[in-house]
């Protein structure tokens, strides 16, 4: 549509980006988990972080998993909730309460080195 000079806005170049720092907090923090491979998109133009909260049912299963912090890339976010769900907790101890256990699972993204 005709010159791209008259645009007045700064193009804002995408770094490759990985994920920085991973952190579960909550009462699922002292349980064990079999980890997954994560794959998030690789270019964001900024450095940024979301959080997702998940509820473990005594058996290790995912009960629920819902974005509590968005991190303003809706890409991101839903390969963050999609593959979240995948996680496998260990099961309870026995004589442990059978109730289930929740936390926060924050990811910070920053420029890969």
């Amino acid at each position: 549509y005709g010159d791209h000079r008259d645009l007045h806005y700064p193009l804002r170049r995408q770094r490759q980006m990985c994920i920085r720092d991973r952190v579960i907090t909550g009462a699922i923090a002292a349980r064990r988990y079999r980890d997954i491979e994560w794959r998030f998109p690789k270019k964001l133009p900024e450095e940024t972080e979301l959080a997702v909260e998940l509820v473990v049912m005594p058996s290790g299963t995912i009960k629920s998993v819902t974005l509590i912090r968005a991190s303003g890339y809706p890409e991101l976010d839903r390969a963050a909730l999609q593959q979240s769900r995948n996680l496998e907790f260990e099961p309870l101890a026995p004589g442990v309460k059978e109730e289930d256990h929740s936390g926060i699972l924050l990811f910070r993204f920053g420029a890969q080195k």
